[in-house]
């Protein structure tokens, strides 16, 4: 729904894939939250000044702490703002109960971060894995809901090979979510992975511009 616009209710991300993403670097490892309040206070506001019907939380993990998403979601459902939202989280940070409230609070759809279908080349990139399961059934679980995914993964990450890159292809095709998006591996300044890569010479290139993902 249009107009649309973004919000941020939480910053920092403690994960330890922090080694290749570059969330920590710029928001910090301490998850800091905004007061829930706060959030829908702002969301009211926005609604009612510029006629809002849609919000996109760009919280690193917005579901971070279950508690304070049921409480945010709760007040909207007691404000009836009628207002629309997606957000960015992890698999694992999410329940079908938590779910069931989120959508009912106008949640319909979520970014999360897949990667890699093999957990060997999640681990040597520092990612910790999720399992294989919880992933399908919390998807399906969407879907079955009216909540749109948009799947995230990365192609060349260390240990990746011509085999573990056509099977996360592969499981992008069976998870079937609304949007798959393969981008390069990409060593950011500020990450583990950059630094890495500088110390063994594999850095060709300090032109900015071309860490985008794609280049």
């Amino acid at each position: 729904k249009k107009p649309v616009t973004v919000m941020l209710s939480s910053r920092g991300c403690p994960y330890s894939c922090c080694f290749y993403c570059p969330y920590p670097s710029n928001s910090g490892k301490r998850a800091r939250f905004r007061s829930v309040e706060n959030v829908v206070e702002e969301t009211e506001y926005l609604k009612n000044k510029y006629g809002i019907k849609a919000i996109d939380f760009r919280d690193p993990i917005f579901t971070l702490n279950r508690e304070r998403t049921l409480k945010f979601s709760q007040e909207l459902i007691k404000k009836n703002l009628n207002i629309i939202w997606s957000c960015e989280t992890r698999i694992d940070c999410l329940d079908e109960d938590l779910l069931k409230i989120m959508y009912r609070a106008g949640l319909r759809h979520i970014n999360i971060g897949v990667e890699s279908a093999s957990n060997e080349v999640l681990k040597r990139s520092s990612r910790l894995p999720i399992e294989i399961n919880q992933q399908n059934k919390i998807i399906s679980f969407c879907h079955g809901r009216g909540i749109s995914i948009a799947a995230f993964y990365i192609i060349g990450m260390e240990g990746d090979t011509e085999k573990s890159v056509l099977e996360t292809i592969d499981y992008a095709k069976k998870l079937n979510t609304l949007v798959a998006q393969f981008t390069i591996s990409t060593p950011y300044p500020g990450t583990a992975f950059f630094d890495k890569a500088k110390s063994q010479g594999q850095i060709n290139t300090f032109d900015w511009e071309q860490y985008d993902g794609y280049s």
